[in-house]
């Protein structure tokens, strides 16, 4: 199950979203990632993530490219692709906050 929501005041966007994976089925070893953003994040600024409560092994960390509306997951400290299956069977509350230029 997915959930979200989010606040835009000015050109700061705060995005809330919750992951209860409950079971990936297919074992997904591609790069984890968040699409459709509210807004696509400026040319020039990229963002910050908070973890609310996370329960994969390995905690990763985000970026989301200049001008998109995608959010990437790393392994943590590395450049890694951070694997859809690291979530199988685990929960993900976060929020993100990122600037736009809409």
């Amino acid at each position: 199950a997915v959930s979200g929501r989010y606040t835009k005041i000015g050109n700061q966007v705060t995005a809330w979203f919750k992951f209860n994976f409950e079971g990936n089925s297919d074992g997904s070893s591609s790069h984890a990632y968040i699409s459709n953003l509210p807004f696509t994040t400026e040319s020039t600024q990229h963002g910050a993530i908070s973890y609310d409560y996370i329960t994969t092994a390995a905690v990763p960390t985000t970026w989301a490219t200049a001008s998109n509306d995608d959010l990437y997951f790393y392994v943590f400290g590395t450049n890694t692709n951070y694997a859809g299956s690291n979530f199988d069977n685990d929960y993900f509350w976060a929020c993100y906050t990122y600037q736009t230029g809409q």
